[in-house]
């Protein structure tokens, strides 16, 4: 898909090159005329920027959310939906952070049974024995 700011480009390209009229231009690109002559307006967001930038730079683990109350806190911003488009436009997206390694344990093997019910273990998820019966150390520690 190509932009407004493409098909622009494209048709003032036309425009100069083929000496076509705006009109036709426009219309081989596919885009209004209104969209041809629309000139972007200044919105001013200079300062509500470079204070998201500092607030970035200081803080480097605060995200949109929380840089959003920092400056909502100074009156900067009102709404969060600029603040996400500000900081998308900067490019100040937290980075994932990266798993950190855990110690090697040297897995031993449980030895094998060598005789019926020399290995047992126990399941903690219910306090009740396979018979039905309640087990009292696990009724205690409640």
């Amino acid at each position: 898909m190509v932009g407004a700011a493409a098909k622009r480009a494209a048709a003032t390209h036309l425009k100069e090159e083929f000496q076509v009229s705006e009109r036709r231009a426009s219309g081989a690109v596919g885009l209004s005329s209104a969209t041809l002559y629309y000139k972007q307006k200044s919105r001013g967001d200079g300062p509500i920027e470079s204070r998201m930038k500092e607030i970035a730079e200081r803080f480097r683990r605060y995200g949109r959310p929380r840089i959003h109350v920092l400056l909502k806190r100074e009156e900067l911003v009102k709404n969060p939906k600029k603040t996400a488009r500000l900081y998308r436009k900067n490019n100040l997206q937290l980075r994932k952070r990266t798993r950190r390694k855990t110690a090697n344990v040297i897995r031993i093997p449980r030895p094998k049974a060598t005789r019926p019910n020399k290995v047992w273990s126990m399941d903690f998820v219910f306090d009740v024995s396979a018979l039905g019966k309640k087990d009292q150390n696990l009724a205690d520690r409640r």
